[in-house]
């Protein structure tokens, strides 16, 4: 290690190669572990276990390529992107957004100039829409990476955020959306040796909702299709589908069997099970917000009201809008 470096050293982005270098090679953090990351399959892939800083990501390597699922914001992608490299041996070559929402894209900023970024193709509308909200995560970066590094970040890091945040807001749009659209599903790539299959199945998180098979190791990132332990977001603004969503989750569940890691968009890792608990969830929101239309009761009043089903989750706060999603779709 260079004289002045720390493991948490950063370098900075350059604007015309958008390729992180350090230490010759690439970033590495070798004792560092700010998203919680879980190996999977003995290390065959990895996935952040840290439910405060956006959705959950997967990684995966296979010779000198890999796989990356989703990128949270941008003012952590670098550090991510960072501990993701070190832990699968070499760079990320491939980027699958499971959908639009901003903590899922804004750090497509700092895989853009340099990997192969993949969506559905109205995610890639819908990101596009958003750009000025996925520059201005920059806004608050230094108090994250300050909160995700014990206090402290070394001068590299400031550095390669300002380069992070002049390429956002030079390229505006150009910066966060993927380069390649799926337009036909199943669609198999290849990441190295390894396959990954990519479907998606109508509305229902979203109207661009991406589900990533990786079969030879059993492993499906179901994206926020699946929130486990957690009431599910709803986005009416995103194409959101309560019936499309059970629909989508029993075609999930059908790339399961009892061996199966499921990697939610929110939550703990878990099995098929996590699956099953949404189904279960979404079917109970739907007869239950039915039932209550069918009872004359008002949309202010339904919202405030909550079923058993609802009972010890996480993320409370969008509790509401769940049911205000449902009735709104039930009333149509």
């Amino acid at each position: 290690m260079k004289a002045g470096m720390t493991r948490r050293s950063f370098t900075m982005m350059a604007l015309g190669s958008g390729v992180m270098m350090a230490m010759g090679t690439r970033m590495r953090f070798r004792s560092s572990n700010a998203f919680e990351w879980v190996s999977l399959r003995d290390g065959a892939a990895f996935a952040t276990g840290n439910h405060t800083t956006g959705g959950n990501v997967l990684a995966m390597g296979s010779g000198a390529e890999a796989l990356m699922i989703d990128a949270k914001f941008a003012g952590v992608v670098a550090m991510l992107r960072a501990e993701a490299e070190e832990r699968v041996g070499t760079r990320i070559t491939t980027l699958v957004n499971t959908h639009h929402h901003a903590d899922h894209t804004g750090g497509n900023v700092g895989l853009s100039a340099d990997a192969n970024m993949i969506a559905h193709a109205a995610a890639m509308t819908r990101v596009a829409r958003q750009a000025d909200r996925l520059v201005s995560q920059f806004n608050n970066a230094e108090t994250e990476m300050r909160r995700l590094g014990g206090g402290s970040v070394p001068e590299d890091v400031i550095a390669c955020l300002s380069q992070l945040k002049s390429r956002a807001e030079q390229m505006g749009a150009g910066a966060f959306v993927p380069q390649k659209s799926i337009d036909r599903y199943p669609t198999t790539l290849r990441v190295g040796e390894r396959r990954v299959d990519l479907h998606h199945f109508g509305p229902g998180h979203t109207d661009n909702d991406v589900v990533v098979h990786l079969p030879e190791i059993n492993v499906v990132h179901a994206g926020d299709l699946v929130f486990s332990g957690r009431h599910p977001f709803f986005d009416p603004t995103g194409g959101c589908s309560a019936a499309g969503w059970v629909r989508s989750l029993r075609q999930v569940r059908q790339l399961c069997d009892a061996q199966t890691i499921v990697v939610p968009g929110h939550g703990p890792i878990g099995a098929a099970d996590a699956v099953d608990q949404q189904i279960a969830y979404i079917e109970s929101l739907i007869e239950s917000v039915g039932r209550a239309i069918g009872e004359g009761r008002s949309k202010q009043e339904v919202s405030g009201m909550s079923w058993d089903f609802m009972q010890g989750l996480g993320g409370e706060q969008v509790r509401s809008r769940a049911i205000e999603a449902v009735f709104d779709e039930l009333s149509r």
